[in-house]
Order: C-alpha cells, then sequence, then structure tokens
C-alpha cells in the first residue's frame, strides 16, 4: 500500500462515486486538482500531489512554465551582469596600468590622473557608479559622473 495515497479520513473519488475509509488505500491515484482538494480536506496526506495522476491543471502548468522562465531570465541577467563587471574591472585595470605608465611629456600635460575613465563606456561608468556606491544625479552627463566618482574616491 502506498503511504502517500493512505486514506486518513473518510472521502470520496468525485469519479467513480467509491467511498474511502481511514487506512484504505486511494485508488486509482486522484488527479492533481482532486489530490490538492483532498490534501485540504485533511483526506490525504501531502504527499498524495506528488503520486496523483494524470495531467496537471491549465493554471498549473502555465505557473511552472512562467517560474522556469523566471528562472532562466534571473540566471542570463545574473550572467551578464557578471560579465559586464568582469569587462569593466578588465578595462579599468588596463586603464589604470596605461595611466601609470611612462607618459609623453606633451602628452602628460593634458592628461589628468583618472582619465581613464573618459575611456569607459557609458554602460561601464554605470557599473563603476553602482560598485563603488557613488551618489551621481539622474541625468548627469559623463564629465559630472567622472567627478562624483573621483570625489567619491577621494574621500576614501
Amino acid at each position: 500500500m502506498s503511504k502517500a495515497l493512505t486514506v486518513l479520513a473518510e472521502c470520496v473519488d468525485n469519479r467513480s462515486g467509491k467511498r474511502f475509509t481511514r487506512g484504505d488505500e486511494f485508488s486509482p491515484a486522484p488527479t492533481h486538482e482532486q489530490a490538492k482538494r483532498l490534501i485540504a480536506a485533511g483526506c490525504l496526506p501531502e504527499e498524495a500531489l506528488k503520486a496523483a495522476a494524470g495531467p496537471k491543471t491549465e493554471a498549473e502548468r502555465a505557473l511552472e512554465e512562467k517560474a522556469a522562465r523566471d528562472r532562466e531570465e534571473s540566471a542570463r541577467t545574473k550572467a551578464a551582469v557578471e560579465a559586464a563587471k568582469a569587462k569593466t574591472a578588465e578595462r579599468l585595470s588596463a586603464a589604470k596600468a596605461k595611466a601609470k605608465g611612462p607618459l609623453d611629456p606633451a602628452v602628460a600635460q593634458t592628461t589628468q590622473v583618472g582619465d581613464e575613465l573618459f575611456e569607459l563606456t557609458d554602460d561601464e561608468l554605470a557599473a563603476v557608479v553602482e560598485a563603488e556606491d557613488v551618489k551621481v544625479e539622474d541625468g548627469a552627463d559623463k564629465p559630472a559622473i567622472i567627478a562624483a566618482i573621483r570625489a567619491k574616491r577621494a574621500e576614501q
């Protein structure tokens, strides 16, 4: 006898009209919808849902499919964010290394420390702002964002 389908309280199979008493095995296995009702009524244990026969309701299938799509999208988004952070860190590191190297004296006069930030794309700058928790006003242009990053770094 299946423990999952052992009747806990008297009930009736609405498909066949068969009556079950406590300790009986609910056979044939209930549908998913019927199992949910019988579990809610205290007639079958929670495990009965796993042992239920037949297709799930359309709503259950739709919810499961949506949950799966949401999990996939969340994983893709997380991977994209991590890739963007890694790319930004790599570009920033390369720009810093380049900035620390010997400069042509003519270029040195026009180059400021931190100019590597100007080489970053808007998305990469946004990632730096987020990673370094820099406060930037909505609609700020690139020089204002870079100034905010520099100010935040100077505080530290």
